[in-house]
């Protein structure tokens, strides 16, 4: 399954506030590891990554103004070209 939705904008300011990590209370650094490489790309700018066996390879992604998902996918890279088209073609129709 696989659907793309266009936000409107400012949608990303509650998205950063209800999806944001913080580190708090050890006085440590932490360095986190994304596992989602399609950040950067074509806008993208997060949002999640999951796998399990029965699932497959899963993706929520997001830029300023859509939100792709993608689930099911066979491979991290099926999963990873599935969001991009997505995100394309909520940008351009095509």
């Amino acid at each position: 399954p696989r659907a793309v939705r266009r936000h409107e904008a400012g949608a990303g300011d509650l998205t950063a506030r209800l999806l944001g990590t913080t580190i708090t209370g050890t006085g440590h650094q932490h360095a986190l590891t994304s596992t989602n490489t399609t950040l950067g790309r074509d806008g993208v700018n997060g949002l999640k990554t999951g796998h399990t066996s029965q699932a497959g390879y899963c993706l929520v992604a997001t830029t300023s103004q859509l939100i792709a998902v993608v689930l099911g996918a066979p491979t991290e890279r099926a999963r990873d070209s599935d969001a991009i088209a997505l995100l394309r073609y909520g940008q351009t129709g095509r």
